[in-house]
């Protein structure tokens, strides 16, 4: 009942965004703010740190395709991937819940050597989960550095990237933004068969 009330209201709100104002007039308003706000520095600064605490992403890799194009929007995100997620594993290690911690392991029969791949994996590609959230997560886990580090860059550098792709041609008629979320698909199932074998 609450799944299906959460989608009758994300439906609805898409219509009355539709009637009122218009999804591609919305899209097209986004990208001129994004413009003309274009500072990096700022934009890194902000990602790096609001990102650590519970800022939306979405939001950040979005406006970076609007605001900088694919490439150079490509990198401030995932350089604020790559400092939001350091910052999100000292918090979580630090101030994550022991107990919590204890029966996330016991479920999911976690240690350091097992099941530590998976765990990574299936907290950062399945939706649903914040990223600060992730991050937290797997820092109170004591996830191994390299291992949280090296998924981070490759599953949510990959989702920025698709962001990117559509932050950059919101208001474009091709199929750019459609391909870019199948490259991301096909990007995810190959990280999970390639990789976990180095770091079992």
């Amino acid at each position: 009942m609450k799944s299906f009330l959460k989608i009758l209201t994300l439906c609805l709100a898409i219509i009355i965004i539709q009637l009122s104002y218009g999804w591609i007039e919305l899209f097209e308003l986004f990208k001129h703010i994004a413009q003309n706000n274009a500072n990096p520095v700022i934009f890194l600064l902000i990602m790096s740190t609001t990102c650590a605490i519970g800022f939306p992403i979405t939001f950040c890799t979005l406006f970076a395709g609007s605001a900088f194009g694919i490439t150079y929007g490509a990198i401030l995100s995932i350089t604020g991937i790559l400092i939001s997620s350091l910052f999100g594993y000292a918090i979580g290690n630090f101030f994550f819940p022991q107990e919590l911690t204890q029966k996330l392991q016991q479920k999911f029969s976690i240690d350091k050597n097992r099941n530590m791949f998976d765990l990574n994996f299936y907290v950062r590609a399945v939706p649903g989960i914040p990223y600060a959230i992730q991050n937290f997560i797997l820092g109170g886990m004591n996830a191994p550095l390299k291992l949280y580090i090296f998924l981070a860059i490759l599953i949510q550098g990959s989702i920025a990237i698709a962001m990117n792709i559509l932050g950059a041609s919101f208001s474009d008629n091709g199929i750019a933004k459609y391909i870019a979320f199948v490259i991301l698909l096909c990007v995810i199932i190959a990280i999970r068969l390639l990789f976990k074998r180095f770091f079992k």
